[in-house]
């Protein structure tokens, strides 16, 4: 189970501004607050696996996520099958 201190490593190790790193972890809180969004530090955990250390894409991967969690992880776990239904990081 992913925890919000390895998050936190994982931004820490993606972004070297100090700035950048609050505005991302900012834009993972956006995640999660719904009851139906479960499993939320795996879902940062993907958004950041996808992202290519680029803050915009996390904007968009956590946009989806709060439209479709499991798409999101999806993408980050099983990017082949995503593929095959037709479902892409791309296409969200």
């Amino acid at each position: 189970m992913a925890t919000p201190r390895e998050v936190k490593r994982k931004v820490d190790a993606m972004w070297n501004d100090p700035v950048e790193r609050e505005r991302v972890l900012a834009e993972l809180q956006r995640c999660g607050q719904e009851t139906h969004e479960r499993e939320t530090e795996r879902v940062h955990l993907a958004i950041l696996k996808l992202c290519d250390a680029r803050a915009d894409r996390v904007i968009d991967l956590v946009a989806a996520a709060t439209r479709d969690y499991g798409a999101v992880l999806m993408w980050a776990e099983y990017p082949g099958e995503g593929q095959a239904f037709g479902h892409s990081v791309l296409t969200y």
